[in-house]
């Protein structure tokens, strides 16, 4: 079974809780301050999230890369994915000429 992954869950008043797996969040859910609508939405990126590890479309490596962002870069994840798949679509488009 592939590990939980860890989310990060944030809140209108911009509470932070981390290390947070999506089992024990269901079982447990933290007391903040949320509308329906934002406990919904985590929900679904909860459920999304776990989806993809359970795919092994995420894995340990999406996990560290978590770790190094923090309140200073908050995009950083998203930036370093970004980066890898237009520099991947580039390098193959690459290859491809070169065939």
């Amino acid at each position: 079974m592939p590990p939980q992954p860890t989310i990060l869950l944030e809140c209108q008043n911009q509470q932070r809780i981390s290390g947070v797996s999506a089992s024990s969040y269901y079982k447990n859910p933290p007391k903040l301050i949320m509308n329906k609508d934002e406990q919904m939405m985590q929900l679904q990126y909860i459920d999304y999230r776990t989806s993809l590890f359970r795919e092994g479309l995420l894995d340990g490596q999406f996990k560290e890369l978590q770790k190094l962002e923090d309140g200073g870069s908050p995009g950083f994840v998203q930036e370093i994915v970004t980066l890898f798949f237009t520099e991947s679509q580039t390098l193959l488009e690459n290859i491809t000429k070169l065939l």
